[in-house]
């Protein structure tokens, strides 16, 4: 059986969650905080087009960067969606911009149809080792469905990753896009995404850092929500996998 624990797990504080622990003891906020904290400073944005440091959604800027598993790499401080210029944590290892490019394009999808995004954050955890990505299918086909019909939504926008360092198995990152009109806090998802990830292993487990969900209602805070989620396209961690697994995996919201 498992049981409730704190650890630190790249560099940041979890919480596991198991059929042992009640999600209701848990009290979640909007505090504002990140996996790796925006120091306080200025960042300037620009939409001149020699701006420098920033990497931009355009193909032709492609050659230019590292490439590494079929996919390029950035170590830029900002991404242009072509909408707007993201903050991202390119720092250490940098950022697939693949991965990267998914992420936000799914945001930003969620916010032109609802304005204010509530952005959740997740991990989940594999009692044993799986050389695919079945089991993450076969969640999302069970979570999904249930947060629609909790809140009424007609779209959800998510992304995921597949990582192992030292560890036998591997691991997940997640994250949801929702309409913040509806959802306003955490715990009932929560219990969603545990129930969820149960069903397939009851010896799995969900970890949950520290203020899980940002509401992006301001441009400040979206760059917070944006800054934060992109850590999931970080390079470190990634390709220990079957050359025919997928290490992440987003909605195809459009």
């Amino acid at each position: 059986m498992w049981t409730s624990m704190h650890d630190c797990m790249d560099g940041f504080d979890i919480t596991d969650l198991s059929h042992n622990k009640q999600l209701n003891s848990l009290v979640y906020s909007g505090v504002e905080c990140s996996e790796t904290s925006l120091k306080n400073g200025i960042f300037i944005l620009s939409t001149r087009s020699d701006c420098r440091g920033v990497v931009r959604r355009r193909k032709n800027t492609r050659s230019k960067l590292t490439r590494k598993n079929r996919k390029h790499i950035t170590y830029d401080p900002a991404y242009d969606s072509g909408q707007k210029v993201y903050p991202v944590n390119a720092k250490t290892s940098g950022l697939y911009v693949e991965i990267l490019e998914r992420l936000i394009q799914q945001y930003e999808v969620i916010k032109q149809l609802h304005n204010r995004v509530f952005v959740l954050r997740f991990d989940l955890h594999l009692a044993e080792y799986s050389a695919d990505n079945g089991v993450m299918t076969r969640f999302m086909r069970r979570l999904l469905p249930k947060v629609k019909r909790r809140y009424a939504l007609s779209h959800v926008g998510y992304g995921w990753v597949r990582e192992q360092v030292n560890s036998v198995v591997p691991h997940y990152h997640c994250v949801l896009f929702l309409d913040a009109g509806k959802v306003r806090s955490a715990e009932i998802i929560l219990q969603l995404i545990q129930q969820s990830w149960l069903h397939e292993n009851t010896r799995n487990h969900v970890s949950i850092i520290p203020a899980p969900f940002k509401v992006a209602d301001s441009s400040d805070r979206e760059n917070q929500a944006v800054y934060r989620f992109s850590y999931l396209a970080k390079v470190r961690s990634k390709g220990k996998r079957p050359d025919q697994t997928k290490d992440y995996s987003c909605s195809r919201l459009s």
